[in-house]
């Protein structure tokens, strides 16, 4: 469930910008708060003798060459201005922002572009979610320049924090994962960060005051923040590079033996990529501290790899035919649902909560107002439960026997041993929207929801799933996909991303979609050479994305997609992973 590496190519344009009050004094350099390590491109000296125009695109040139202190973009700065830039925060722009030219009267130079989203100091992203993800409103973002008494030009306003081209970003700033506990205690969540640091010790203390920092606000309600020391100073953690790595935290040695194992596990899943899954150690005033899990002082981010969540389950498909239910083979499964004795079926479900134990099975029967959920397993069928109406397909729960399904605008669950409905309390969304389909993370602390809102849009939406005291509910539900399209289905491809089908609202132009789980690294794509527009979608970690499309099931190979059978097209609708 190891996230793949951000694509790193083809830097076109980086914009910086602060706001600051006019000034004639000489420029110097002030050390901003740095979240990024030096671009692997070289700085060229300085040119300070173009006009106002060659002044901003050079300030934009060396603010691209250079993202951990920016010395030769600070040239172009005047000294107020300098003072005030902070390069914490950024705003990304799509590849084609264009420069105006000098205006006089104004003495301002004009940069446009279509903003994707935006990054703010603890490096959570948030998207704009603008037109289609790849078009939108073109913001300007003004830089205002002074002439000096030496004829030079020098910018004394600009926009605050940096302003990225979309390939800046994606070249130099990695994505980062935080992980904290849900509030059982039995499993880490992954909180998405975003960070352009590339010395190790540097990262791992940027993302160790993060977890000090706690969750980002969407995860706030549903993960525990209490495993690092109360009143603990953030500034006060270090990392020590070594065998083993040793990383400080004041207090440590105080906590309780649980807590210690949480800290422990919350902090090796944190920094495994950070410092290459090498052998660490938490230290307090120096003293290595026990972690009762592992029996010693030392320790790695292997030794806690089953707190990511539940295992995940083998490879396998299924899909229907004829209402009945077939394996990724073609096969009938052994039972009532391959047989077609449990009642016509439009969808299924199938789950398996624990490795080597038994199937459970979920599936909607009807059409329309007369959509019925019925629950059950594999091999002993499926029973009509109360819930009726128009019914999103059903997910099982990773690691649990517990089916979540969307009802109109409500969300239900129910447990596939007893066939009573509980509501899920959901935040309430733009137009108390209908919710089109949803499925489960991988992990299954956060969910993602298809839902037909005001406008027409029908967008997805992440929310975490909250298990506490009283019954499970979701909470931090955001959008993460643009308002100009349709979604019609969702699932994860891993822990970081998803995989979306539906269409443009303009021009109804079928389309898949990938993007990150916080709304970065969106594509949209064309449907390839599907015969006709997929109306539901499957996928899981390391595995090829499944879709159906015109009566038939067709997969992901490459950038093409294959039909799974031996010889000609398979017929087959609605294939769902084993969850």
């Amino acid at each position: 469930m190891r996230r793949a590496a951000v694509a790193a190519l083809l830097a076109l344009l980086t914009l910086a910008g602060c706001s600051g009050v006019p000034s004639s004094s000489a420029p110097q350099t002030v050390e901003p708060l740095d979240t990024g390590g030096a671009s692997t491109n070289t700085a060229q000296p300085p040119d300070l003798s173009g006009d106002a125009r060659q002044i901003v695109e050079s300030f934009l040139s060396q603010n691209a060459t250079n993202t951990s202190t920016h010395t030769s973009a600070r040239a172009y700065l005047t000294n107020a201005a300098n003072n005030r830039w902070s390069d914490d925060t950024a705003t990304i722009i799509a590849n084609e922002p264009t420069i105006s030219t000098f205006d006089a009267r104004k003495h301002s130079v004009t940069v446009v572009g279509r903003v994707l989203g935006t990054l703010d100091a603890n490096g959570i992203y948030t998207p704009s979610l603008q037109g289609d993800g790849e078009s939108g409103e073109r913001q300007p973002f003004v830089f205002h320049l002074i002439q000096l008494p030496n004829k030079q030009w020098r910018i004394d306003k600009l926009h605050p924090g940096l302003l990225l081209s979309d390939d800046e970003f994606r070249e130099t700033y990695r994505q980062q994962v935080l992980y904290f506990f849900d509030l059982p205690g039995d499993s880490l969540v992954p909180d998405l960060r975003w960070s352009a640091l590339d010395d190790r010790v540097q990262l791992a203390e940027w993302l160790l005051t993060q977890l000090a920092n706690g969750p980002r606000p969407d995860l706030a309600s549903a993960v525990s923040a209490d495993t690092l020391p109360a009143h603990l100073d953030p500034r006060q953690i270090t990392v020590q590079a070594g065998t083993p790595t040793l990383i400080e935290i004041p207090g440590s040695s105080q906590l309780d033996a649980g807590v210690r194992d949480r800290l422990a596990a919350q902090v090796s899943q944190t920094l495994v990529e950070a410092l290459a899954g090498r052998e660490m150690s938490i230290t307090d005033g120096g003293v290595p501290v026990q972690v009762p899990r592992v029996g010693t002082d030392t320790f790695t981010a292997a030794d806690f790899d089953s707190e990511l969540g539940p295992a995940t389950p083998e490879s396998a498909v299924y899909y229907l035919v004829g209402g009945r239910v077939r394996d990724d083979s073609g096969r009938p499964v052994p039972g009532p649902l391959g047989a077609g004795t449990s009642g016509y079926l439009t969808s299924v479900a199938v789950g398996q909560p624990r490795p080597g134990g038994p199937l459970y099975a979920a599936g909607i029967t009807g059409s329309g107002s007369k959509e019925r959920l019925e629950v059950g397993s594999v091999r002993g069928g499926l029973r009509p439960t109360s819930l009726r109406g128009r019914l999103s397909r059903a997910a099982f729960v990773p690691g649990r026997p517990e089916v979540w399904i969307g009802a109109g605008s409500n969300l239900y669950r129910v447990s596939a041993d007893a066939q009573h409905p509980h509501v899920v309390r959901v935040p309430i969304v733009s137009g108390g929207g209908q919710i089109v389909a949803l499925r489960l993370s991988p992990e299954g602390a956060r969910i993602a929801l298809v839902i037909a809102g005001a406008g027409g849009a029908t967008q997805i939406w992440i929310g975490a799933v909250v298990r506490g005291a009283g019954p499970p509910r979701v909470d931090g539900l955001t959008p993460i996909s643009p308002v100009g399209l349709v979604i019609t289905d969702v699932a994860w491809l891993d822990a970081f991303k998803l995989f979306a089908i539906g269409y443009l609202t303009d021009s109804q132009d079928s389309r898949t979609f990938e993007t990150g789980a916080d709304g970065t690294d969106w594509t949209n794509s064309t449907i390839g050479n599907l015969p006709a527009p997929p109306d539901t979608v499957t996928a899981a970690t390391s595995s090829n994305v499944w879709v159906s499309a015109n009566g038939y099931v067709w997969k992901l190979s490459g950038t093409s997609w294959v039909s799974p059978g031996t010889t000609g097209q398979t017929v087959g609708t609605a294939p769902a992973y084993l969850e």
